[in-house]
């Protein structure tokens, strides 16, 4: 990273994060499926990523409401899906997408919507297989990795990079992975929980929502390639020649 001294930087903003955030906590999710945690961590880090803790929890609430459970959500529309979220969320049809990707991809791979099966697994293997779901922004795998599976991750999204480009901890080039994984190297994993928590109550109040809606660019068959439409016909040219014109008059 080009900045100066960004690991000074990274120390003296998180002890100014303490102060100005004491009881900082990473939110959670409203449960949908009760018996999978995992599953329910997923979703709503889908719904946090690029958006706040309000916005979240807001969209989740509703979802809960509107479905029974997750399969019923994987069969729904992308349209329907904004429609249950509300369409202030930030990247609403995106997100909606991103989740109906995600979803599907799980219940092909499980051939169930379940992700249980990853609190046994090793650290490697969970993070491995959170990185490979369709749809998955890393910001929400980094997420359920450090919340509910016990890994070390830091989850940094467009805003959180922003944020640190803005205090000078990451260059303002730096991509939001690039800036997750600097941060990983930085912050010691039984560290890592709390200060994604001061992170995440920094960009709560001080964040920036997308300046636009972003096109979908996903392996879902929802998502179909533009096509181009065809050219209208030319008019025919209209002859401007003097014609005869026949006389007027009686007989």
């Amino acid at each position: 990273m080009s900045v100066q001294d960004p690991s000074k930087r990274l120390s003296a903003l998180l002890k100014k994060l303490r102060t100005a955030y004491p009881d900082a906590a990473a939110p959670q999710p409203e449960l949908i499926d009760a018996n999978d945690a995992v599953l329910d961590q997923l979703v709503f880090s889908l719904l946090l990523w690029e958006s706040s803790s309000t916005q979240a929890k807001a969209a989740m609430r509703r979802l809960r409401e509107a479905f029974v459970d997750f399969n019923e959500l994987r069969v729904c529309l992308a349209d329907e899906v904004v429609r249950v979220m509300g369409d202030r969320v930030p990247l609403a049809l995106e997100r909606s997408h991103r989740l109906h990707a995600a979803l599907m991809n799980i219940f092909n791979r499980q051939h169930e919507c379940g992700l249980t099966h990853l609190l046994d697994a090793g650290k490697r293997e969970a993070k491995a297989y959170l990185e490979s779901v369709d749809g998955l922004p890393s910001f929400a795998a980094a997420r359920v990795l450090l919340l509910t599976l016990g890994g070390h991750a830091i989850p940094c999204d467009e805003r959180l990079r922003d944020l640190l480009a803005e205090a000078g901890v990451c260059d303002a080039l730096a991509t939001p992975d690039d800036a997750a994984g600097w941060l990983e190297r930085h912050v010691p994993a039984d560290e890592a929980q709390s200060v994604y928590a001061l992170f995440q109550a920094w960009s709560d109040d001080k964040g920036h929502p997308p300046r636009r809606e972003r096109r979908p660019s996903l392996p879902t068959a929802e998502v179909e390639p533009e096509r181009p439409q065809p050219r209208a016909a030319k008019p025919k040219a209209v002859s401007r020649k003097p014609g005869k014109t026949k006389a007027r008059g009686g007989g």
